[in-house]
């Protein structure tokens, strides 16, 4: 089994059809495909837990690696305290499985593994450090291999971070040398988890080999600027000097591929999983409290904005509602060329106890909103039940109708309530609407007659991020060949792969993939 972290299944399959990644293109064509439906509006940090544990996300309880108490603060979260559920590969440990587990994002090692295990050496995210079952492995392979110069690196005093946030980036933004030195280190990185990976996979004695490689991840945090010849932030001869390091990392990790199906050899069932994708990093959601706080004064009739923006809200409202369209690109149009002159001033947003509303923290696309309940935060504002579910849609109503200033184009797509795609908890901090960006160019200057023109221009160095939606190749002499599946939820891989085993898994809620075409025990 194969984790392709965060490689993006569009371009893969791009490059498959141009002849540059000849070991995907044959599972492609002879596997049993699905779609995998990423965990809705936290597919970053919530698809490895649910992937390993077979439970939804309500169920673990794992979404972002920093969430909001019910008192308001923000706190790091720790997968040793905060995944609830036990990864699959200690119930095949149960049964007398025996598995190597290599570096899956967000694990811990379990001292009664019956194998080994190799954590957080070169994956993307780290919550712990580098570590392993047994306790010296990760030392001897580092000894044997070199470490990984990305993944192995010390924290920056953050309880939970990402290395390649902060490797060889001194300011603000890389510069063209930082940029090279981070991708040169990430394909060191790469041979190292390449070498490593078939050297382990050779010993044999195997009933589960699994690894995850994370260098497409990073790449594409980082330098999707690069890539992306579309981007606002995309230099000609940047990309002229380094390449493309999307494109580049994928047919490397597709060499690493086709290495580790020859090892395991013809008997073996393979499969290739992508959780999730990866794209621009266009979201509005570092404006959304902003946009937040202008509804609830909105909603208690003071001004939106400045006057400049409140004339506009006049024009706006001087028309019948069947020239909005019309009007909305009008507007946006007229307010284009205040952008030149930089970010609007922004309000003073009260603290999040004094609200009705707020924006937690996320490190998704998608725009996170919890609202202040009475009886679950400690000074609620809205009653549960009919009250909380009328600021659901007043609030719905008000993003929806958001424009997006520089496209002329509304800049939300939908706004989810989280109740109706997860099992909520009272205690729980998911947050109550998840606000799905039109993403399809940068969301930094937003407008409606209600909000006022809020702006707030991209800032993160991170370049690219996650589309929902991965893909499952499997193949093997007990697998149909070129057949393709309904999409599948994350917490269905755990259950299939033990299932692939003969081990039950009782306790996830997903189900076991129907895959074999002829019944086998293994």
């Amino acid at each position: 089994m194969v984790g392709l972290d965060a490689l993006d299944p569009g371009i893969a399959r791009r490059l498959a059809a141009e002849g540059r990644l000849p070991h995907f293109a044959d599972l492609l064509d002879r596997s049993t495909r699905a779609t995998v439906r990423s965990p809705v509006a936290v597919h970053s940090s919530g698809a490895w837990p649910t992937i390993f544990t077979g439970l939804g996300v309500g169920e673990h309880g794992y979404h972002c690696w920093i969430e909001t108490t019910l008192d308001y603060e923000d706190r790091w979260t720790d997968v040793a305290e905060d995944v609830a559920g036990r990864p699959f590969w200690e119930s095949l440990s149960r049964a007398g499985r025996r598995s190597a587990v290599l570096d899956v994002p967000h694990s811990l090692p379990d001292p009664s593994h019956d194998g080994v295990q190799l954590i957080e050496w070169g994956c993307h995210d780290r919550h712990h450090g580098t570590g392993s079952i047994p306790p010296s492995f990760a030392d001897e392979l580092t000894e044997r291999f070199g470490p990984h110069p990305i993944g192995c690196m010390d924290p920056p005093d953050l309880p939970s971070f990402a290395p390649c946030d902060y490797a060889h980036r001194s300011g603000g933004y890389r510069t063209v040398d930082e940029s090279r030195a981070l991708f040169d280190d990430i394909l060191i990185g790469q041979a190292r988890k390449d070498a490593l990976s078939l050297s382990l996979l050779s010993e044999g004695g195997w009933d589960l080999f699994l690894t995850v490689l994370g260098e497409s991840h990073c790449t594409g945090h980082q330098l999707w600027a690069v890539h992306d010849p579309e981007h606002p932030w995309h230099d000609p001869s940047v990309a002229a000097e380094l390449g493309d390091p999307v494109e580049i990392i994928y047919e490397r990790l597709d060499r690493t591929l086709g290495r580790l199906i020859a090892a395991a050899g013809d008997d073996a069932t393979v499969l290739v999983l992508v959780p999730h994708g990866m794209g621009p990093h266009y979201s509005g959601t570092p404006l959304l409290d902003q946009v937040l706080h202008r509804i609830e004064v909105a909603d208690s009739g003071g001004p939106q904005g400045g006057a400049f923006t409140r004339v506009a809200k006049s024009l706006w409202e001087a028309l019948p509602d069947r020239f909005d369209n019309t009007l909305r690109r009008r507007i946006a149009a007229l307010l284009r060329p205040r952008l030149s002159r930089g970010d609007t001033p922004l309000d003073e947003i009260p603290p999040r106890r004094d609200r009705r509303w707020f924006r937690p923290p996320s490190d998704e696309p998608f725009g996170p909103i919890r609202l202040n309940v009475i009886g679950r935060e400690a000074d609620g504002k809205i009653a549960p039940g009919t009250e909380f579910d009328a600021a659901c849609d007043h609030l719905r109503n008000d993003l929806l109708d958001l424009v997006n200033v520089e496209t002329g184009e509304p800049a939300v797509r939908d706004v989810v309530r989280s109740d109706t795609v997860y099992t909520r908890r009272p205690d729980d901090t998911l947050p109550d609407l998840f606000v799905e960006w039109n993403s399809d160019r940068p969301v930094e200057a937003v407008y409606s007659r209600r909000v006022g023109l809020v702006v707030q221009r991209q800032t993160h160095w991170r370049t690219g991020d996650h589309p929902a939606d991965g893909i499952l190749l499997a193949s093997g002499p007990h697998i149909a060949e070129g057949v393709d599946l309904p999409p599948v939820d994350p917490e269905d891989i755990a259950p299939t792969v033990c299932a692939l085993l003969g081990v039950d898994l009782p306790d996830a809620t997903g189900k076991a993939m129907e895959l074999t075409k002829v019944s086998s025990s293994r």
